[in-house]
């Protein structure tokens, strides 16, 4: 077998349409995307046995490769007019339709009859492949009208171009400026058939016809193709024509390589390709950096518009989130104190002369407007929180003033408090003490209201490093980590626990945890939550530790 130009030039077209081809068979699914890939079925049958016929030496193979080939070229320029020109909206493309296909269809059982040769086979074609000798009237009869049909999906689109709107040209520029390359390109396969002795050297022009046409139906989406694919289309074809210049230089160095060296013709051969290797692997990362900043930087450009739009619209999402649950959140904890005053209020009005019912009703009535300032008093800091005043505090006394505000509300509730301190010596971190004071004891009181009954208040520190907790930053924290043997947290409330009024039970709701939550993440921490239900719950607050001080 040896290698021409035309052979090259096959080779090129087979390499450059077959990942589309493939592509589109695979994802295709509208007609256009199916007419599309009949284009490409009968291109790349063209190329293969174009290959095929340029470089047998046996006359009568090639005869019988060429005849097959034929078949399927006479369809390409059918299914580029119906896979292009409907979506001009033409009204003329129904009326042709049955006359275009119906010519392909007869000049194909011509050719398969054996009409569209000459008996005198196929001849050898610049002392280099065999070429058929087409018939006299019937060969050329199709020639003219594979020009004609070809040529009128150029006018038609061209008429399309001139009548649309600025913004819809844009996917016909490379269509148009396509389709005269792949009118002449194709049209000089047809001339050594004809019996004129001009190399066709216009198969080069195919495989960029295609390209063109592929690019402009992929990116403009003609075809429904995701856009992940056409990258890898555009990135594959890209490889496929650096790799065909590269054979081809190749080839044709490689006499000169060996005039200059006078080595054998394999050394020749390995000197050009070692040199043009050196060429093109830079060449390839240059044109694929010139394609991602030119080509798809729309696209680029498209997807970081869309993050940051979903970005925006998550934000908002959470923030009118938040905004609904402390709207429904105070509506329910204002109505019950409201409830309470005004039946203290109707009692009073019953009961005008006795002044003990007087008295106990002022005393719930100041209890319930004391717990709606305190509700007032929460909301006001979680819609305008301060930043935290940090400076270096011992973490241990932060404790142990919290154990003392609380002392008597654990008594009360019958808890029993247990401590496991990792050390006695002095912890300082970099906090505001009063910041998380409030935590704390918002976690404990929600604690000690989660065992109606009694129970045990576990307190355990310990100094956890960042290689033990998973999505942490670099560093060490200090670790609370706050049990009690209470009701617990059902499985589907985990992920609201920090929410808002979030309750799991209809006892309690309000800020408290959200507020702890906030005030944590602005120390640079974490706090996460487990929770088994019927057995207890665990608050695990995580700070930075800065500065580690032992006395």
């Amino acid at each position: 077998m040896q290698l021409n130009p035309f052979a090259i030039s096959s080779l090129m077209l087979i390499l450059a349409m077959l990942p589309m081809t493939i592509a589109v068979l695979a994802k295709g699914r509208t007609l256009e995307a199916r007419l599309h890939s009949g284009m490409n079925i009968c291109v790349l049958i063209w190329g293969t046995g174009a290959f095929w016929f340029s470089t047998t030496q046996n006359p009568d193979i090639a005869l019988r490769v060429w005849t097959g080939t034929y078949m399927a070229v006479l369809f390409i320029p059918v299914f580029l007019f119906h896979s292009l020109v409907p979506m001009t909206g033409y009204k003329i493309t129904k009326i042709l339709l049955p006359f275009i296909y119906g010519q392909a269809i007869i000049f194909a059982v011509l050719t398969a009859l054996g009409k569209m040769t000459t008996d005198e086979g196929a001849r050898l074609f610049f002392d280099s492949f065999y070429w058929p000798i087409g018939s006299h009237v019937i060969y050329p009869a199709s020639f003219v009208s594979w020009m004609i049909i070809f040529s009128t999906t150029t006018i038609i689109l061209g008429f399309h171009f001139f009548q649309s709107r600025p913004e819809d040209k844009k996917p016909l520029y490379l269509l148009l400026a396509g389709m005269p390359l792949g009118c002449f390109g194709g049209g000089m396969n047809f001339l050594p058939t004809l019996g004129l002795d001009i190399y066709p050297y216009g198969n080069f022009l195919v495989p960029i016809f295609y390209l063109m046409l592929s690019y402009a139906l992929v990116y403009h989406q003609f075809l429904d193709i995701t856009i992940v694919l056409k990258k890898g289309i555009v990135y594959v074809l890209l490889i496929v024509i650096i790799s065909a210049m590269y054979v081809l230089s190749v080839f044709m160095l490689q006499p000169h390589f060996g005039k200059i060296f006078g080595s054998s013709s394999n050394m020749s051969e390995m000197m050009a390709a070692l040199l043009l290797g050196i060429i093109f692997a830079p060449m390839r990362l240059g044109l694929e950096q010139l394609f991602d900043s030119t080509i798809f930087r729309s696209y680029n450009d498209k997807i970081a518009r869309e993050k940051q739009l979903m970005e925006y619209e998550l934000v908002r999402s959470e923030k009118f989130k938040t905004v609904s649950n402390i709207t429904k959140g105070i509506i329910k904890e204002i109505q019950t104190p409201l409830a309470a005053i005004k039946t203290c209020s109707e009692v009073n009005r019953q009961n005008l002369e006795n002044e003990e019912v007087l008295r106990n009703s002022a005393q719930k009535i100041d209890q319930q407007v004391d717990h709606i300032n305190t509700l007032l008093h929460q909301l006001l800091k979680f819609s305008n929180p301060s930043s935290p005043k940090t400076e270096q505090a011992n973490i241990y006394d932060v404790l142990e003033d919290v154990f003392g505000i609380l002392k008597h509300k654990m008594t009360e509730n019958n808890i029993e408090l247990e401590t496991h301190f990792n050390t006695k010596n002095s912890i300082l971190l970099k906090i505001d003490p009063t910041q998380i004071r409030q935590t704390i004891c918002n976690i404990i009181i929600n604690a000690i209201e989660a065992m109606p009954e009694g129970g045990t208040l576990s307190i355990t520190t310990s100094i956890t490093k960042s290689s033990d907790t998973p999505g942490t930053v670099v560093g060490d924290f200090f670790e609370i980590d706050i049990t009690d043997t209470g009701r617990g947290i059902p499985p589907e409330g985990l992920k609201s626990v920090f929410d808002p009024f979030y309750s799991p039970t209809a006892k309690r709701a309000g800020l408290g945890l959200s507020i702890a939550h906030r005030i944590i993440k602005e120390h640079k921490g974490h706090i996460k939550v487990k929770s088994e239900l019927n057995k207890g719950s665990s608050f695990i607050i995580m700070l930075p530790v800065t500065v580690t001080t032992r006395t």
